[in-house]
């Protein structure tokens, strides 16, 4: 019962600022919104569990943007701040990679 709880409140949390940051498959995360029409898009970035050199995971952010779907292009500081507000130091380490 409580989780369930736990889900109602993350789910109408997301919902109410209409982003969400998930994992994806063991190799990655995806930082989801939910468009004007109320579709939910996402862009996935890399991760790296239990990385070398790094105190926990890496999260492997492109440095050419243009790689991310069109709807990301212009908002690259807004998702890196969204994204650092969940994936928190020291557990990610958020890295720029070619």
């Amino acid at each position: 019962m409580f989780l369930f709880l736990i889900f109602i409140w993350n789910s109408l949390k997301n919902n109410k600022r209409k982003w969400k940051v998930r994992k994806g498959d063991n190799d990655t995360r995806e930082y989801v919104e939910m468009d004007s029409n109320g579709t939910w898009r996402h862009v996935s970035f890399e991760c790296e569990s239990y990385a070398k050199n790094v105190p926990r995971h890496a999260l492997y952010i492109r440095k050419d943007w243009k790689d991310y779907p069109d709807w990301a292009q212009s908002r690259k500081d807004e998702i890196l701040e969204r994204l650092k507000s969940v994936l928190k130091e020291p557990e990610y380490t958020i890295i720029e990679k070619e």
